[in-house]
């Protein structure tokens, strides 16, 4: 089987011994001005959506998507704790700076648990908060699967990839616990 496919030992050999690297944010990307002027129509959204709350400007905004980026890597990504519950929410929404875009209802989502529960800021170091956490991100998805923003992942397994039915059966099993769907044909 040549080497870099799907399930080629080389594949799997690599992915086994690599060393698994905790992603760390920097706060410097979060603090440029074009990133904070990115922000600015998210910022007044969110500000006429809770009318009520403290005020926030660009720099509190964009440290709630540092710390739900934080958050979220450190819950659902690559060096998170087996078997995460659910897939990631894709890079792309990160970066939908339009003002009623995907950012703005995952921060709008956000801001709504962290004002109901009196939170000053998310956590997600113990169980019980990493749980919450989690919860918080099933919202979000539900969310931007509401408004139509959130694409279905499909899963397709390459011919002779699983063959036994069991084997498919575990595969089918993780595939519909993360929320994706599993393509009849590739």
């Amino acid at each position: 089987e040549p080497v870099g496919t799907v399930g080629s030992p080389a594949l799997l050999e690599m992915a086994s011994t690599s060393v698994r690297r905790k992603i760390k944010l920097r706060a410097q990307d979060f603090e440029s001005d074009t990133y904070l002027r990115a922000l600015e129509g998210i910022t007044l959204r969110l500000s006429s959506a809770f009318p009520d709350a403290p005020p926030m400007d660009r720099e509190d905004v964009a440290r709630l998507v540092m710390e739900l980026q934080q958050g979220h890597e450190e819950c659902l990504g690559v060096s998170s704790n087996a078997p995460r519950p659910m897939m990631k929410i894709p890079s792309s929404h990160w970066r939908d700076f339009a003002s009623g875009g995907a950012l703005f209802l995952i921060l709008k989502t956000a801001l709504a648990h962290k004002l109901t529960h009196k939170l000053r800021r998310l956590d997600w170091q113990s169980e019980k908060k990493r749980a919450e956490f989690i919860d918080l991100t099933f919202r979000c998805q539900a969310e931007l699967h509401k408004r139509g923003m959130r694409r279905v992942v499909r899963v397709a397994l390459a011919d002779g990839e699983f063959v036994t039915v069991e084997a498919v059966s575990r595969v089918a099993l993780a595939v519909k616990a993360t929320g994706a769907v599993l393509a009849v044909s590739p």
